[in-house]
């Protein structure tokens, strides 16, 4: 798919009139036992897992992050609109740093301290509720800092380190 269609091979050139003249059901079959010859590969499965699980997780704290600062730690809908463009910052910030970082340590560790400032800061944010210092601006803009620097490390590491 990378050459131009004149240096390809007539082998090739075969394959793909081939799979041009495959009907909708064979297609279907053909994705079933590619996507599964895929799958077969562990360090693929886990790569996924991890992709996945990042952004499934921080979806839902996407959903619920806002309802909490709003509900449960009783701030405007603003302090949590700043929060979240304070953590976005930190992202940025994040995905610019974990490029040296796995090039050092490599990215099992980096993900690691990745995952560890992510759930560190989420815990942080349980524990000013508890404590009863929701109300520390200051206090909600670090954690916010650590989680966006969790956040951005979660998304660089598996979508950088596997080669396809």
């Amino acid at each position: 798919w990378e050459r131009p269609r004149e240096a390809w091979s007539e082998s090739a050139l075969r394959a793909e009139a081939e799979k041009q003249n495959l009907t909708l059901a064979q297609s279907l079959n053909r994705l079933g036992i590619e996507l599964s010859s895929t799958l077969r590969i562990k360090i693929f499965r886990q790569h996924l897992g991890m992709y996945l699980g990042g952004y499934i997780a921080q979806d839902v704290f996407n959903a619920v992050f806002t309802y909490y600062v709003v509900f449960v730690l009783m701030q405007e809908a603003a302090v949590a609109s700043n929060l979240l463009g304070t953590m976005a910052i930190f992202q940025f910030i994040a995905v610019i740093a974990m490029i040296p970082l796995c090039i050092r340590f490599g990215p099992a560790p980096s993900y690691r301290m990745v995952v560890g400032l992510f759930g560190l800061s989420s815990l942080s944010y349980a524990l000013l509720y508890y404590a009863g210092l929701s109300d520390v601006y200051s206090l909600l803009l670090l954690i916010s800092a650590v989680a966006g620097l969790g956040r951005g490390g979660i998304n660089y590491v598996p979508w950088n380190t596997y080669t396809y």
